[in-house]
């Protein structure tokens, strides 16, 4: 998420973390009909493949922006990645709900995201997808301004963050600049952002966008690399243990 208005093949790096094991495998009938449309199998008990190096895992996050809170939870699929979440909160006074699925393919390279809720009164349900060509569709409407981008960044939310962090898989010290398809909330449009992520330590990294304004902020991770502090967005509420393993 780039909060700061309003407020090349992809690689993968898997880290292990410690005493897991394996993923537990997931029945889900809504998440496999959601999976397949993007091709992307998710596990299930039946399934011959051998499970991902990766739990499930979730975070509770309370806004700093604004009065309200978001959960997310991050999992494998057998060739992929998913991350689900609902944020509530208000904005200019008006009661927001807005939850999401989104899908990646193995390397984090994003497919496709499923968005509905409300702002006040007002139904909101969004659908973007990029094709094999990496055109991007929003609500099937082709979106050329953010043509052959790779990463989604949602400005309702931290949890895409997530998704260049585990593409890039950067070592400490290394910087990456990218393109990314940012959408706009309440709006909903999307717009091409030049942005740069430097990872500074295992568990930080510096943003920054490369439009002239010179915004750039330290960004706290986890241990899979999901926010756990964007100054002026969002803090992870503490909670007894990350969540891990599929139940």
């Amino acid at each position: 998420m780039d909060a700061s208005i309003d407020n090349t093949a992809p690689s993968v790096g898997i880290k292990s973390l410690p005493g897991i094991a394996q993923l537990k495998p997931t029945s889900s009938p809504g998440l496999s009909i959601w999976a397949h449309t993007v091709g992307i199998t998710p596990m299930d008990s039946k399934s011959t493949h051998s499970a991902l190096p990766f739990p499930s895992h979730s975070i509770f996050w309370r806004r700093l922006d604004h009065e309200g809170f978001e959960g997310l939870q991050l999992g494998g699929l057998l060739n992929g990645w998913r991350l689900a979440g609902t944020a509530l909160f208000l904005r200019e006074g008006i009661p927001c709900q807005v939850s999401y699925e989104i899908a990646c393919n193995a390397k984090w390279a994003f497919r496709k995201a499923n968005i509905h809720g409300w702002m006040g009164n007002v139904p909101l349900s969004r659908e973007v997808l990029v094709n094999d060509s990496r055109q991007w569709l929003l609500h099937g409407e082709p979106q050329p301004e953010v043509l052959d981008c790779i990463d989604l960044d949602m400005q309702f939310t931290a949890s895409t963050n997530t998704i260049p962090f585990r593409r890039l898989n950067l070592e400490i010290g290394e910087r990456a600049m990218l393109q990314t398809a940012w959408l706009r909330f309440p709006d909903f449009r999307l717009e091409r952002r030049h942005q740069a992520y430097t990872r500074m330590a295992g568990d930080k990294y510096l943003y920054e966008r490369l439009d002239g304004s010179g915004f750039k902020v330290e960004l706290a991770v986890d241990a899979c690399d999901v926010i756990q502090s964007y100054p002026g967005l969002c803090i992870a509420v503490p909670t007894p243990e990350c969540s891990f393993g599929m139940q």
